[in-house]
């Protein structure tokens, strides 16, 4: 999917949702992204990837919001791997890994005081976060894991 088509999903569940304004992709985000950041001192600069970066971010919000509202709570897992980590990390693959590239969460799902672990208590939630233009770990055993589909990767 481009660009273009999520950003087209998104805003009709926005709308749908009573969300307010939606957020723009593209060029308006970087030069927007590009005034923030200016004078900020900052590891990274502005890349290509960064308008999907900045989508995942705000579908992962709209997430949230969404398992909230329907009584769970959440924690944060594994949400972007380290360039320079040790340990754990030197596992990842790091050239495949969209946790590297910023476009991957996992999420700790709970309800009632009790950790959801298997991958059909993501089941709501996961069919949400596809619904929104997100892939969901689910489809391939990995039920706490939603990431956006980059250049092939899931």
């Amino acid at each position: 999917m481009d660009l273009k088509n999520l950003e087209m999903r998104i805003t009709q569940l926005e709308k749908k949702l009573g969300i307010g304004k939606p957020l723009s992709v593209g060029t308006n985000v970087i030069e927007d992204m590009e005034i923030i950041l200016k004078g900020i001192p900052t590891p990274r600069t502005i890349t290509p990837l960064n308008p999907w970066q900045f989508k995942f971010t705000y579908m992962v919000s709209m997430l949230l919001y969404y398992a909230y509202s329907r009584g769970y709570t959440v924690t944060l897992g594994d949400a972007r791997t380290n360039r320079d980590c040790t340990g754990r990390c030197r596992t990842i693959r790091k050239t495949t890994s969209l946790h590297h590239d910023g476009l991957a969460i996992d999420l700790n799902l709970f309800r009632d005081g009790r950790w959801l672990k298997k991958t059909e208590d993501h089941l709501e939630l996961g069919e949400f976060w596809e619904s929104i233009g997100g892939s969901w770990g689910g489809r391939f055993g990995d039920g706490n894991h939603y990431s956006l589909e980059y250049n092939g990767r899931k």
